[in-house]
């Protein structure tokens, strides 16, 4: 099974970072993980960085004006 990490850098993700995600927890061959980074968590998101096969970093949402 594939581990894929994805890492969130703020609480939302984007409209597309949730399409993309949706879209991989369909194939049961992969295993996703979605994690917030904070500075609490950030050993174990290190931990999971390394043990994974694929790591995606979400940016914050973009603001409008």
């Amino acid at each position: 099974m594939k581990n894929l990490l994805h890492i969130r850098l703020t609480e939302s993700s984007t409209p597309e970072a949730q399409a993309i995600i949706a879209a991989q927890k369909k194939d049961p061959a992969v295993s996703v993980e979605i994690m917030q980074l904070t500075s609490e968590n950030a050993p174990a998101v290190l931990e999971k960085i390394f043990a994974t096969e694929s790591i995606c970093v979400w940016p914050a949402p973009r603001q409008t004006a």
